[in-house]
Order: structure tokens, then sequence, then C-alpha cells
């Protein structure tokens, strides 16, 4: 993974089972898995969107949305063929803020596990 909050070598698939098993630990369970179905279903969406407000800031979209660390910057008008390890990086920023940032708030998973 590139987030740099990420244990080292891990890759994203290694995450996400980490978090699967975590979000087992999560009491009561139904939080867990309300948190895994919010990064299915609205992952997505804010993935293209925040791609979107990175590579064209200015635009209609950048207007419209709520400044977010989790979108890059750096990246204005990047070429076609850069897009998609741009949005991927989204991907895994976005995954690593829903699932793995430790929060003050609410119900939270157990901290990744360090495969190292």
């Amino acid at each position: 993974m590139s987030v740099a909050c990420a244990p080292k070598g891990m890759t994203y698939v290694e995450f996400i089972q980490d978090r699967l098993e975590a979000a087992k630990t999560v009491e009561p369970s139904r939080c867990g898995w309300g948190m895994m179905l919010s990064l299915a279903a609205l992952g997505p969406i804010y993935s293209v969107v925040y791609t979107k407000v990175a590579i064209h800031p200015g635009g209609f979209l950048d207007q419209m949305t709520v400044p977010d660390s989790d979108i890059p910057s750096g990246v204005a008008e990047a070429k076609w063929y850069e897009v998609p390890g741009i949005w991927w990086n989204v991907v895994e920023q976005l995954s690593w803020t829903m699932l793995g940032k430790q929060s003050s708030f609410g119900r939270q998973f157990r901290p990744v596990a360090n495969n190292e």
C-alpha cells in the first residue's frame, strides 16, 4: 500500500483481510460490518470524484466538494495514463481513512496488524 501510515510492505489485499478479521471483533458486530459496507458502497463513488477533483482543481466538482485530506495534491492536469495510478492511490487512502485510521469517535476496529 502507498499509504504512509500503513505497515511497510502490506498489500491492499492483506489490509482488507485484516480489516475483515477486525470487523468480527467490533461490538456490536453490525458496526464493523457497517463500516465495511460503507466502504464498498461509497468508496467507488468517492474515489472517482476525488480523482477528478485532484486532476481538475477549480472545476465544478472541486467547487462542490468539501476539502478533504484524501484528495491528492500535485496531480493537476495529469496525463491520461497517470490517472489509473492516481485513482488507485485514492482507493487505498480512502480505505485507510475509513477502516485503518484510529479515531476518537464511534466504534472502531482494532489497530492494523503489522505483518512484519
